[in-house]
């Protein structure tokens, strides 16, 4: 819709308090609080790409999967999400 500097900068502003949200729901909580975490943090990293801003993208996409391995994914949900940071990664020529 033409706003993805808008999503960018609204993503920046939570990335303190995801990271402090707990990998597990509690009590009768129907939302897991990582799939929250890992929602928002990858649409920024989708907006940082689209924006060129590869850095940023990249470091989104390092939280993401940082609360992956957190949580217990399974190898194949990690590995299918690290295939997504392999624009940013390759236009850094950061080698992982």
């Amino acid at each position: 819709m033409g706003r993805v500097e808008e999503v960018f900068t609204i993503v920046q502003t939570p990335r303190d308090q995801m990271s402090r949200l707990p990998d597990k729901a509690a009590g009768n909580e129907t939302i897991h609080p990582w799939n929250v975490r890992e929602a928002t943090l990858h649409l920024g990293a989708l907006a940082a790409r689209d924006l060129g801003r590869w850095e940023s993208a990249r470091q989104l996409s390092a939280q993401v999967l940082d609360s992956q391995r957190r949580r217990g994914a399974s190898a194949l949900d990690i590995a299918s999400y690290r295939l997504s940071e392999y624009g940013p990664l390759l236009s850094t020529g950061t080698p992982r």
